[in-house]
């Protein structure tokens, strides 16, 4: 009869990893959203969901519903107080942002063969939030600047010119090259 694993946690290990990756899932979710929230409340959000875990883990409890209201809890919390309908629509999307981020870890692990140490989690997942922060904005800018470009068809007397033309708004015409403004 095979004896059952044992597996030894340090409690102070998993609840800052805890910590961090619920602040980088909220970060993320926060960053996806385009929303500035407080980061008080974000901070405090990922410690709550850390304390909440240990106490899981420590009493063993490992009902689906309980999890439910815990993540349900800890969304409000950090977003403050919101419909019924959009604290669906932030609990998919705070569920969304951490199993990506989790997906990364382990493909990361697994096309790299690179050993996942809670440090090396954190320091990644930081360094995941770090380019949504740099490339959210520019993806944000090139999507308003391509909204004014149009592909155009001139036709006089049976020629065709085509090209690209600018979108005149009346009010925020700017040459695309020069970025200074129409007259």
């Amino acid at each position: 009869m095979k004896m059952p694993m044992r597996v030894k946690l340090y409690l102070d290990v998993f609840f800052l990893i805890n910590t961090g990756m619920n602040l980088v899932v909220f970060l993320t979710q926060s960053l996806l959203m385009q929303k500035t929230i407080r980061l008080w409340r974000l901070i405090l959000a990922s410690i709550l969901g850390a304390v909440m875990a240990c106490l899981l883990v420590l009493f063993h409890v490992h009902r689906n519903l309980l999890l439910l209201f815990v993540s349900v809890f800890l969304v409000r919390f950090a977003f403050g107080k919101m419909t019924t309908a959009r604290t669906v629509m932030h609990l998919l999307l705070y569920y969304a942002c951490a199993f990506i981020l989790a997906g990364l870890l382990l493909q990361v692990q697994k096309s790299f063969h690179y050993p996942l140490t809670g440090a090396s989690m954190l320091g990644l997942m930081l360094f995941v939030l770090f380019l949504f922060r740099y490339f959210m904005p520019k993806l944000k800018k090139e999507k308003e600047r391509v909204s004014y470009l149009y592909r155009m068809r001139i036709y006089d007397r049976g020629n065709k010119i085509e090209g690209m033309a600018l979108l005149d708004t009346g009010n925020g015409l700017y040459d695309a090259i020069s970025k200074k403004p129409v007259m």
